[in-house]
């Protein structure tokens, strides 16, 4: 459905945010449509191939930042253009280049941003990264889950001596990040309360054996070789 969703106007978005509930879509919609805004093939593989281009060095640019270890960069970003392939699942590099891309991007140099802002303790750091994560969410409710990653990134650099010490420094440094992600739930349910519209997505579950199952069918389609097996069973 994801590539039937790609190619619809920007009113059938509008509509899709109002049957959902789901705020997101009311800017999604311009962003998913970009690769389509002329019907000509070279422009949309041209968008297609730049955005996944861009996506992918800014992952690797955030991975180096991170790590600070060239070797392990590359090694990484080796395998994750080995291993980042569609999903059978949701097939959203194919579906929504630019979108997935300007969210990959925005979020990973927040991240670059934020590892800058404990390292050299200037608030412009910081406020560029509020700015991207905020960017990045944009009312959407999948971007949640990357959140943790924030997290890691602080307590690794945290000075503190004791548990206690590095977890309430994660939270005093990422407080704003944090401001913006319940700030962002709260638009979401506010909106699909406003509207009455329903979406599966972001109906809370705690159905152990749905998210595990879930995870595995997401994950395996992941694996090189498994897409070819699928297609001659």
């Amino acid at each position: 459905d994801d590539l039937y969703i790609s190619s619809s106007t920007y009113i059938d978005w509008i509509n899709l945010a109002k049957s959902q509930g789901r705020v997101s879509h009311l800017i999604n919609g311009f962003f998913g449509g970009v690769p389509h805004f002329y019907e000509n093939q070279l422009y949309y593989l041209a968008v297609h191939f730049c955005s996944l281009v861009i996506m992918a060095s800014s992952i690797i640019f955030m991975l180096d930042v991170l790590i600070k270890n060239r070797y392990l960069t590359i090694i990484y970003s080796i395998l994750i253009f080995v291993l980042w392939q569609n999903s059978h699942g949701h097939n959203l590099m194919v579906s929504y280049p630019f979108y997935l891309a300007l969210a990959i991007v925005t979020f990973s140099f927040s991240v670059i941003f934020y590892v800058l802002f404990l390292e050299k303790k200037k608030k412009k750091y910081l406020l560029l990264s509020i700015i991207l994560w905020a960017l990045t969410l944009k009312g959407a409710e999948f971007w949640f889950s990357y959140f943790p990653l924030y997290f890691i990134v602080a307590y690794s650099r945290s000075l503190g001596e004791s548990l206690k010490e590095k977890v309430f420094y994660c939270f005093k440094s990422l407080r704003y990040h944090t401001y913006l992600l319940f700030a962002n739930l709260v638009v979401l349910y506010l909106y699909s309360w406003q509207v009455n519209g329903e979406y599966s997505g972001t109906v809370v579950n705690f159905d152990i054996s749905a998210f595990l199952y879930s995870w595995f069918i997401y994950t395996i389609g992941l694996f090189p070789g498994y897409q070819f097996y699928l297609n001659i069973s």
